[in-house]
């Protein structure tokens, strides 16, 4: 029957609600997780953070970051490949309640184990740097939070898994589909004694569902603990990543074409920890370098090839020295440089060769905890303070106040975000724009003064919350084209945003969870890129019989897209209409047997067909299917 497919979600949600649950033993309900996302955590000195686990990623068949987030409220991605992300803001990017869209340079930084991995040169993050099989879960903070990260003005956290309570666990998955798509993913972990290890290994690869719309990539982690004595432990973790992805160009223009973006990198992280029940801390030292290369783009430009490396320190330590009291201090230490090759195809090749920058941050927080009668209301503040080698130094405070009573909570909080400029205002005045000159030692942070407010009802099978919030940035650091000449950099402008977040979960019963989340948001200037005014998203995670499933669904208003260029008379004209997708999934664990717990699944993206871009003229897949196979011992 036509169109049946569209009905079918609907129909196996409703039906799961009349199904008598067998036992549990029989059914595994302990897999029936939160759809979409895992919760969202306000912390004591008034941040947000939403948590998306290895739960929602494998409920999603997320197999990178964007599709991972994809339904995240407050979060909008981009892409035109079914794998991989072409390096810039139009072939596969994050954006937070419209930042990250400048480039070069962004106003999102990436980190993996609370350390920092993302383009060193141009300043911005390269999604496919961050694979997410081996992680346990992912962050989104939406706002700055200087009392954990620095140097941005939001986050995305990715954390490796770490190796089984006791004894020995693994697992691989095996899918293909759609577009000659084909995707392998294992695992495994071992603890014995003070001794564990984790490591985790991903290749997929895909034709695309057009000419030139292939990709490819893969993935290696590794980690070991050793506890020292009760409370301590020393850890190594080790991530590499290689991938190659091409643009099928604009749909009738192959002229137009960008060739292919290649990318690859390593990140080393050797870390020393403590925690006890008074005292929670860690010093790690990383290094990470990789290279990001650009063949044969469109027009004259030929290839564009860059490395770049980066090292540093992080320690943190967090105590409750006396009662109700909760103290948090810490120091990061961050140096990056690189190099770039530039082989235009009309004109001599040159190099890029940059300085090394370095940025030593400390910061300290306080919050105490106030009894009065059944409110607990707890009071926080602090300060981050940053000292660049090259641009004049910040001070970043933050202050904030939670209260709650019994199921509800309210929180309110103030941070001040910083973004320095990165080795991309040298790049450009040397090797792009040479006219540009010695301007951009003039430069400043770009800074957010971020406000948010939020209330929450939590109880064990119903939360829900509602978030209202401002980013008022200043300061963006953009070049000022002749006349008159010369061109130089600049602080000027900004943008602000604000609006408001909501978002519920209920356990209907044990065998069906529903998320619902909605995002309005009001930028200024209105043409702010992957911005939509409404984003309304839905989940269902549940099981009938022996089958598992679970269905995502987002309605996504028009908005301006493409890269938020930065330059003073930049302005996105581009648009994208409004879009509605449907996706399900479908797993059914066969009877146990001697090779571990095994489950089959199929994938159904796009259900509804819907025509829909994240760029115009690149439009994306209609419906697709994937089948695959978990194996979990």
């Amino acid at each position: 029957m036509p169109g049946c497919h569209r009905l079918f979600p609907i129909a196996l949600a409703a039906w799961s609600l009349t199904v008598t649950p067998a036992p549990a033993a029989d059914l595994r309900l302990e897999v029936i997780g939160h759809p979409i996302i895992e919760g969202n955590h306000f912390d004591v000195f008034g941040g947000e953070t939403t948590v998306v686990t290895d739960q929602q990623i494998d409920d999603l068949n997320a197999n990178d970051l964007p599709t991972a987030l994809r339904r995240t409220p407050g979060v909008t991605i981009s892409r035109f490949n079914p794998v991989g992300a072409f390096g810039g803001g139009e072939g596969g990017a994050v954006f937070i309640r419209g930042l990250g869209a400048s480039r070069p340079g962004a106003e999102i930084k990436t980190f993996i184990d609370g350390v920092p991995f993302f383009m060193g040169v141009w300043n911005h993050p390269l999604l496919d740097l961050l694979p997410v099989n081996g992680m346990a879960s992912i962050a989104v903070r939406k706002g700055p939070q200087p009392y954990t990260v620095g140097n941005t003005l939001a986050s995305i956290e990715l954390d490796t898994q770490s190796a089984p309570k006791e004894g020995a666990a693994g697992g691989l998955k095996l899918q293909g589909g759609s577009f000659g798509t084909f995707i392998e993913q294992a695992d495994g972990g071992v603890r014995s004694g003070d001794w564990s290890g984790y490591a985790a290994q991903g290749y997929q690869r895909s034709n695309g569902d057009r000419e030139n719309a292939d990709g490819r990539l893969a993935n290696v982690l590794a980690k070991a603990t050793y506890a020292l004595a009760p409370g301590w432990s020393a850890g190594v973790t080790y991530l590499g990543v290689d991938n190659k992805v091409s643009d099928p160009g604009p749909e009738g223009l192959p002229q137009l074409r960008n060739g292919t973006y290649k990318t690859n990198g390593q990140l080393a992280i050797a870390s020393l920890r403590r925690d006890s029940a008074e005292a929670r801390g860690d010093v790690k030292l990383y290094w990470n370098g990789g290279e990001g290369n650009w063949y044969d783009q469109a027009g004259t430009a030929g290839n564009t090839l860059t490395d770049w490396t980066m090292y540093g320190v992080r320690a943190r330590q967090s105590a409750k020295p006396w009662t109700g009291g909760e103290f948090v201090a810490g120091l990061d230490y961050d140096a990056w440089t690189g190099k770039a090759d530039f082989q235009p195809t009309n004109s001599p090749a040159s190099r890029f060769s940059g300085p090394t920058f370095r940025l030593i941050s400390p910061y300290v927080g306080i919050a105490q905890a106030i009894e009065a009668g059944d409110w607990r209301i707890v009071p926080s503040g602090g300060v981050r303070y940053y000292d660049h080698n090259e641009f004049p130094a910040e001070w970043a405070p933050f202050a904030g106040v939670t209260m709650s009573r019994g199921a509800f909570a309210v929180n309110a909080g103030y941070a001040r975000g910083v973004n320095y400029p990165g080795l991309d205002v040298v790049v450009f005045s040397q090797n792009v724009i040479p006219p540009l000159g010695q301007s951009w030692r003039r430069l400043k942070a770009e800074t957010d003064d971020h406000l948010e407010l939020g209330i929450r009802y939590e109880e064990q099978a119903l939360s829900a919350d509602l978030v209202l919030f401002r980013d008022k940035i200043e300061n963006r650091y953009v070049f000022v084209p002749p006349p008159p000449p010369p061109p130089v950099y600049v602080n000027t402008g900004g943008q602000t945003t604000q609006g408001v977040e909501a978002s519920v979960r209920y356990e209907v019963s044990p065998v069906l969870s529903v998320f619902g989340g909605a995002t309005f948001l009001d930028a200024s200037p209105a043409d702010v890129p992957y911005a939509p005014r409404q984003q309304y998203v839905l989940g269902l995670s549940g099981q009938v019989g022996p089958i598992r499933y679970n269905i995502d669904a987002e309605y996504t208003s028009s908005m301006y897209v493409l890269t938020r260029g930065r330059t003073s008379t930049v302005v996105n004209a581009a648009q994208v209409d409004s879009s509605f997708l449907l996706n399900a999934r479908l797993f059914y664990a066969l009877p146990g047997g001697t090779l571990g717990r095994t489950e089959l699944f199929v994938a159904l993206d796009n259900l509804t067909n819907e025509s829909y871009a994240y760029r115009p003229g690149y439009p994306m897949p209609g419906f697709s299917a994937m089948a695959g196979v978990t194996l979990r011992f």
